[in-house]
């Protein structure tokens, strides 16, 4: 009983993982950090090394693949993040437009959490101050 156990949790941290690509992909592909947010990540990231850390104290192997898919996921997710910072997708730069004009600002990451299908007319570096002029245009 307790194998079916493991490879039910095996299968749900393959899915885990299968998750992850999305966010992994537009990043790399497009270098395109809109919508992601460097704090919710650090947090992701700080909660895979607690619960690993739990993981590997009780020897749990299935808790420690979690811990360590996730862990690296987050890692990985946040410093393409931080590399792409300032740069924006075709897709999003019309949906940054809108949710300055909406709300009069843009969040701290000069992101929002819309999106689309990917543009493949690569990315646009907007710095902060661009996209406050987004929010404030003269």
């Amino acid at each position: 009983m307790n194998t079916l156990f493991a490879i039910l949790g095996m299968i749900g941290i393959g899915l885990s993982a299968v998750a992850y690509l999305p966010q992994l992909t537009h990043l790399a592909k497009e270098h395109c950090s809109a919508g992601v947010s460097v704090k919710a990540w650090t947090l992701w990231m700080t909660s895979s090394l607690l619960v690993g850390s739990l993981a590997v104290h009780r020897g749990d192997y299935v808790l420690i693949c979690l811990a360590a898919t996730s862990l690296l996921s987050s890692i990985a997710i946040l410093a393409l993040a931080l590399r792409y910072r300032t740069m924006v997708c075709a897709t999003h730069i019309p949906a940054l437009s809108s949710a300055a004009t909406a709300t009069g600002t843009v969040d701290d990451e000069g992101a929002s959490q819309t999106g689309g299908p990917h543009d493949r007319n690569g990315p646009t570096s907007m710095t902060h101050l661009e996209s406050k002029q987004l929010a404030h245009p003269r």
